[in-house]
């Protein structure tokens, strides 16, 4: 909810299609304070043939411009190294190897600590974005491989991301 001269005053921009709800609220974030509910009000329903899933791949790709806006409104520098793994990160490339893996899961922990450092966003609740958002990218990077192409990614992530990796396919067998 937000008042409707906040609304007014932000349009959708026909250039960011299929992405233009998230350049939206991205644009509208540093208007007011924002929360994240906890639980889901609807849920979405997704088709073969719907927008989501026909333009998908090109929403992805305008997400990593709108993304790379946004950490630059909120002052994270946004150097080549950053700019990497962001745009890794943003279009969801589970096709990298063990070590980029890695290395994409210390940039999410090394925005926790600028976070923290300039104090943009919450400590605590960035701090537990970024623990499910690194959660969630290993997760679908296991879920999107084939068994063969596990083994050596699993033997390189940290203990803690070995046990949820364990964790969730246990849960698929037993459930």
């Amino acid at each position: 909810m937000m008042p409707m001269s906040v609304i007014k005053g932000y349009r959708y921009d026909v250039d960011t299609v299929p992405s233009e709800d998230y350049d939206l609220w991205s644009r509208i974030l540093k208007v007011g304070t924002f929360c994240k509910l906890p639980e889901p009000l609807m849920y979405i329903r997704y088709v073969k043939d719907g927008q989501t899933a026909t333009r998908r791949h090109e929403q992805l790709v305008l997400n990593v411009a709108i993304s790379r806006r946004f950490i630059r409104a909120y002052g994270f520098e946004l150097n080549e190294e950053c700019d990497y793994y962001l745009g890794l990160f943003v279009e969801h490339d589970y096709s990298i190897n063990a070590k980029t893996l890695i290395g994409l899961l210390k940039w999410l922990e090394q925005l926790n600590k600028v976070n923290i450092a300039l104090g943009i966003f919450p400590s605590d609740l960035f701090h537990d974005e970024i623990a499910f958002q690194k959660y969630n990218f290993v997760k679908h990077y296991f879920i999107n491989r084939k068994l063969k192409d596990k083994l050596t990614p699993f033997l390189y992530l940290p203990f803690y991301y070995k046990l949820k990796v364990l964790n969730y396919y246990v849960g698929k067998i037993l459930f």
